[in-house]
């Protein structure tokens, strides 16, 4: 999967949106990160149940809701996305391991090995 520079300028170009938006109502001025962390959370229960049910059309909503409210308390707390997702990528880059009975199960885990060999995967050295 690749992503082009229009798809970037674009998420660059609605994330400048849903600020001004958010300035425009107060929300980053009167708000703190807190309260756009448990708003975040409330709109995760509603994605959950979107998700559950199938509802695809009700988690185009829900991840919305979600990300305006990330999108804020970063705001909030000065940290730019780009840079909170450069380093979440740098976290995970270089990790390994496979999704097992819905779980990730990290190469360092001790049942790795068993489960590669369950999976009929075999390991890159």
């Amino acid at each position: 999967m690749s992503v082009d520079s229009t798809e970037i300028k674009s998420v660059d170009v609605l994330i400048e949106k849903v600020l001004k938006w958010s300035y425009d109502r107060r929300i980053i001025q009167e708000s703190t990160a807190k309260d756009q962390f448990l708003k975040a959370s409330s709109e995760m229960g509603e994605l959950a149940d979107s998700i559950l049910k199938g509802d695809r059309q009700g988690a185009v909503d829900d991840f919305g809701d979600v990300l305006v409210c990330l999108i804020n308390a970063a705001e909030i707390m000065k940290i730019p996305l780009q840079e909170a997702l450069e380093h979440a990528y740098n976290e995970i880059k270089d990790r390994k391991g496979v999704m097992f009975n819905n779980c990730f199960v990290r190469s360092t885990d001790p049942n790795y090995p068993r489960i590669m060999q369950a999976l009929g995967i075999e390991e890159d050295e």
